[in-house]
């Protein structure tokens, strides 16, 4: 205006508003290699230019307002050393150099220049000149055209700088929208700026950092992308790993124009009214690889070069994705592997042994935090705590740090912690009692129910008593019945009680533990009650289980007044068995078999519903459980095709089952004294005379 001062300026641009990346991007002095002007001179004489008009700016008090400031940074590329090598630049920065071998390590780069330049940020610059053209007299206009046919006759020259709207008003068809996601982040201890490739960018403004990554082609996704961010954040730390210190403040979305080749020319442009108008066309820069050269040929050419180069650029960016995917597996196995060293030397052995006292729960949030301080993700997370006390007699109070499951302990249970730092390693096995221990039948028994004569009621009962609630728990719950808590049986000495219920424990394929009564008697008060619960606990433990305890009597009987701490013992040891029949729930997979042979001295409150439910009786076998009895103990023995076992079964009355078993013994030693290869039935005949001798003998013994 101070050339021409008659001159009539007007201005027409797009409209500058919140939707486009100009709003909070910056601008960074670094023209790209291909020719902008109509000669190589006039591109660096366009150039040297630019660079002293912002330098004076910089130098004026209206630096600050315009937005123009002097950075430094690097420019980095693993794939195109070109894109980081401008011979334009060389002559016009104060400082432009190629990295050196630390700077690109450090980075993680194979090509990088450092420059010194200058930066401007848009959003204060454009209002900056808005001002000042409205100080020299301007006056701004809104107006909206649908083609430069209305500007006809208006004006002399119209200069042509529009961008989304060159489509419509000069009919250019290959101009389309770049879609790009940014955050403004606060950084201040970030001074440098950082380019990589074509697209991953961080650059320091006068309050914020900005930082993008993101160029999607023909995209007018308004919406905020998660996995874009992710992928700007992840490109931006591996850049600058203190950016996760970063606090974001603002992110969005906006678009600016594009178009393949830049437009640079003077027109008369002829409308259809006859109309003619003078117009300079600039507009739309160039962004493509450098050592392309621009775009001949017709508009269909260029427009399959538009699509070209979008197939190329997804191509780039899936690339860029899987490098980036390969990346983040390589470090997670890195630390994976620290972490596993970590936690080998943590746990070396020994350990000092502690019992958990109580589970507490932690709220990070109860506890503040310093202003500025980093944030520990881990501690932000709801924890458990413990208390516990050593071996050593000393209690703490410590966190469950993740090495056990925080969820399954429990007050009581044994643990191993480091002897030095405390932290809970290991969830050590229950602790029971050694004798308890030794009451399990480590190899599961084999017997089976075909091992069995003469039983057949009592086995039926004692299915339904003890292995359907076991093997098939549906049953009773689609009845809606409980199952019995536990089984009695009684009768004489040698009619099958402990066989059978060894048989029992192999149907149902669980642990077996067998208590003597005797052994539940103690010296020491308490004892005894100590060994019902521990074999109780350890049956839970390993259910499906079957406690068989022998001999009930012998802790079983009856409660009287005694002054004798030995009844009083015996007596404390049955309540603890009561107490635990009740308990534990029938719906559990443990099981109570419990044999006498005096069931007339027991207490009643053993034999009340809902203990001992139900009660079966083990009487002498008659003559046919006799007679199969024998073929049973006999069916594995090389015996003579005369054996009659129905005269055996009527020569034996009065016989037990283990007398049976006997008979078939003695008759094999009878057998065997005489050099025989088969048992006869005079074999079997002298041995049930042999074993009757000795049963009255016995008898008459101890008579």
């Amino acid at each position: 205006m101070e050339a021409l001062p008659r001159a009539s300026v007007t201005l027409i641009a797009d409209k500058f508003g919140r939707d486009t990346t100009s709003d909070g991007a910056a601008g960074i002095f670094r023209p790209g290699l291909q020719f902008q002007g109509s000669s190589p001179q006039m591109t660096k004489q366009w150039l040297q230019d630019s660079f002293n008009y912002y330098q004076r700016l910089l130098s004026s008090p209206d630096a600050a307002t315009a937005g123009v400031k002097h950075v430094t940074g690097y420019h980095f590329s693993s794939k195109y050393p070109k894109i980081v090598h401008n011979e334009l630049m060389k002559p016009i920065l104060e400082e432009y150099r190629e990295c050196t071998p630390e700077e690109l390590r450090q980075h993680g780069h194979k090509y990088g220049t450092f420059m010194k330049t200058l930066v401007t940020e848009c959003r204060r610059y454009l209002p900056y000149l808005t001002r000042k053209f409205e100080a020299a007299g301007g006056v701004v206009v809104e107006r909206h055209i649908d083609s430069l046919e209305e500007l006809a006759g208006h004006y002399d020259v119209v200069c042509n700088c529009s961008g989304f709207g060159a489509k419509e008003l000069c009919h250019d068809l290959t101009v389309t929208p770049i879609r790009g996601q940014v955050f403004k982040v606060h950084a201040p201890w970030i001074k440098n700026i950082y380019y990589e490739d074509y697209d991953t960018y961080i650059i320091p403004g006068f309050d914020h950092i900005t930082l993008g990554g993101t160029r999607q082609f023909d995209s007018y996704n308004a919406d905020i992308n998660k996995y874009d961010a992710l992928g700007i954040w992840e490109r931006c730390l591996a850049l600058v790993p203190s950016l996760m210190k970063a606090q974001v403040i603002q992110e969005w979305v906006g678009w600016r124009p594009y178009r393949p080749i830049v437009r640079v020319e003077k027109e008369v442009m002829t409308f259809d009214s006859g109309k003619t108008l003078k117009v300079s066309v600039l507009y739309l820069d160039d962004r493509r690889p450098v050592g392309e050269g621009p775009a001949q040929g017709s508009p269909g050419q260029a427009l399959r070069g538009v699509w070209t180069r979008l197939l190329e650029n997804e191509i780039r960016i899936m690339r860029l994705e899987q490098t980036r995917i390969n990346h983040e597996i390589q470090n997670q196995r890195d630390k994976i592997r620290e972490n596993s060293e970590k936690i080998k030397v943590n746990k070396t052995l020994p350990y000092l042994v502690s019992n958990v006292i109580e589970i507490l729960d932690v709220d990070p949030n109860e506890y503040g935090e310093e202003d500025g301080a980093n944030v520990d993700l881990d501690s932000q997370r709801k924890g458990k705590c413990a208390v516990i006390k050593t071996s050593t007699r000393q209690t703490y109070f410590l966190p469950v740090i993740g090495l056990v499951d925080a969820e399954t302990l429990k007050p009581g249970d044994l643990v191993g912690v480091n002897k030095d730092s405390y932290l809970i390693l290991e969830t050590l096995p229950a602790e029971y009692d050694s004798r308890v221990k030794a009451m399990e039948v480590d190899e599961r028994p084999t017997e089976q129910y075909s091992d069995i004569g003469g039983l057949d009621k009592q086995i039926q009962e004692l299915i339904e008593a003890v292995v359907l609630p076991v093997t098939h728990k549906e049953r009773f719950e689609n009845l809606g019945i409980q199952p019995p808590k536990g089984v009695l049986l009684y009768g004489p000495p040698g009619t099958g009680k402990t066989l059978l219920a060894r048989a029992c424990a192999a149907q149902t394929k669980s642990t077996f533990l067998k208590l003597a009564g005797p052994q539940l008697v103690q010296m020491f008060i308490g004892d005894g009650a100590k060994l019902v619960r521990d074999a109780f606990a350890l049956a839970k433990e390993k259910a499906p289980a079957i406690i068989f305890i022998d001999e009930l009597d012998a802790i079983g009987t009856k409660r009287f007044d005694s002054e004798k701490a030995g009844d009083r013992e015996v007596q404390r040891t049955m309540l603890e068995l009561l107490n635990q029949l009740d308990g534990f729930s029938s719906t559990t997979d443990i099981k109570v078999i419990a044999a006498t042979n005096r069931v007339d001295i027991l207490d009643p409150a053993l034999l009340r519903s809902g203990r001992l439910d139900r009660k079966i009786e083990f009487p002498h076998p008659n003559e046919e459980a006799r007679a199969r009895i024998m073929q049973i103990h006999s069916r594995k023995m090389n015996i003579s095709s005369c054996v009659n076992f129905e005269e055996l079964a009527r020569s034996t009355d009065d016989f037990n089952g283990a007398q049976c078993k006997a008979v078939c013994v003695e008759a094999g030693m009878i057998a065997l004294r005489r050099q025989a290869t088969t048992v006869t039935h005079e074999d079997f005949m002298d041995a049930i005379m042999e074993v009757q001798a000795k049963k009255k003998a016995n008898l008459n013994y101890y008579a």
